[in-house]
């Protein structure tokens, strides 16, 4: 991936900013709404370019995803999902299992395959099912309770 280095700045107004490359290329644009103590950047290179963040340390990157729905994300490894001003839904790392996290009290999780897609778990392993040792509960796609066996 190669990447482009601001040579230029020039002011658009009171409240934005463009950055160009050498050759004039205009590459970045940087707003700063006042209003809502937010600033705003929007790549102006042709498409298919993205941008890149970094934060430093554990500070975290917001990433405005509709009017009310942001994704950010951390050094700390913390991926976190919210609307309307509440997280609702965290990514994270523990060890070796990869954690998605509710965080709306109560409210199920759904995976939803799309069209005829189907969920996946883990190999299969074939053997002669023994005695139930006890369950888990889950939800079909209709919302009804199910359990599932479990043997030891």
């Amino acid at each position: 991936m190669g990447y482009n280095h601001f040579r230029y700045a020039r002011r658009i107004d009171a409240n934005a900013i463009e950055l160009m490359h050498e050759d004039l290329t205009r590459l970045l644009k940087i707003t700063n709404a006042k209003a809502v103590n937010t600033i705003s950047l929007e790549g102006l290179e042709a498409t298919g370019k993205g941008l890149e963040f970094y934060a430093n340390g554990t500070d975290m990157i917001y990433h405005r995803i509709a009017e009310d729905s942001i994704y950010s994300c951390g050094g700390g490894g913390n991926h976190y999902f919210r609307q309307n001003n509440v997280n609702f839904l965290n990514l994270t790392e523990s060890g070796t299992d990869e954690v998605i996290q509710g965080l709306t009290t109560n409210n199920d999780i759904a995976i939803v395959p799309n069209g005829a897609g189907v969920l996946k778990f883990g190999a299969y392993n074939a053997g002669v099912a023994g005695d139930s040792t006890g369950y888990i509960t889950i939800k079909d796609g209709a919302g009804n309770t199910r359990k599932l066996m479990v043997q030891a």
